[in-house]
């Protein structure tokens, strides 16, 4: 009894900080670079760039519901931050909007970090983190206008790797490969007795170039996205800029 009361309102607070929607934005970049932050500090970014919007049906109004799963490409904008423990191992966060907010580890195997990087200095970094987002919502469905009350629930581990150099000071190239694995299910608790579970992953091949300036830094990112939904495919090219503060 505890454990539902304790999920209900973990449900209740990612469905806040979620939103309400009936589809999932899946970012088609990745805000990861290949030098960590480092220890006593952090950074707070934002980023907008290109993004998958995926439907678990085509038309929740439709009687009965059916038609397959769909994804169109849109545009996002998001938060996200990491904070170092120790130069080895940084924490992150990234918020969605309309999208899953993730929480990870990143470990930076090769170093200096970004605020002591120079010249001709080559890293190498790996993260591993998780993404949930849970929302509820309503739709009007018919002539009858009957009422369908549905949850929006997705779940997904992820993880990156990436290398980089800096050819000048304040420059740092990077190149990384960033995958996931998801599930997006979508069930109705009034108007239908209907469900849709989807699974599917993400694949993520993107180059980026990231200037620092003291405690501000910048980024533009390009790259490649191929997402597989159901037996389904979308392959699009991504980009995305995205600007920071250091402290």
């Amino acid at each position: 009894m505890t454990f539902k009361i304790v999920k209900f309102f973990f449900y209740l607070l990612l469905a806040f900080l979620g939103g309400c929607a009936s589809v999932m934005r899946l970012p088609t970049t990745s805000p990861f670079r290949s030098e960590n932050v480092g220890g006593n500090a952090a950074t707070i970014e934002s980023q907008f760039g290109t993004a998958a919007r995926l439907q678990a049906a085509s038309d929740y109004r439709d009687t009965p519901i059916n038609g397959p799963a769909t994804a169109f490409e849109t545009n996002t904008l998001d938060l996200h931050g990491f904070w170092g423990l120790n130069e080895f191992f940084d924490t992150y966060w990234q918020w969605n909007v309309g999208g899953s907010n993730v929480v990870g580890l990143k470990f930076q195997a090769v170093w200096p970090n970004l605020r002591e990087g120079k010249s001709g200095d080559f890293s190498l970094s790996m993260a591993a983190g998780f993404g949930l987002y849970v929302a509820g919502g309503e739709s009007a469905a018919g002539t009858t206008l009957v009422t369908r009350k549905y949850i929006t629930e997705y779940a997904s581990p992820q993880g990156e790797i990436t290398i980089g150099i800096r050819p000048f000071n304040p420059v740092l190239i990077s190149l990384g490969v960033y995958y996931s694995r998801f599930t997006h299910n979508v069930s109705f608790s009034e108007g239908s007795r209907e469900e849709f579970k989807l699974r599917g992953n993400q694949t993520i091949f993107h180059l980026s170039g990231t200037l620092t300036s003291g405690v501000v830094l910048a980024t533009i990112d390009v790259g490649q996205s191929k997402l597989t939904y159901g037996s389904r495919t979308n392959t699009d090219l991504s980009n995305d800029l995205n600007a920071g503060h250091i402290w």
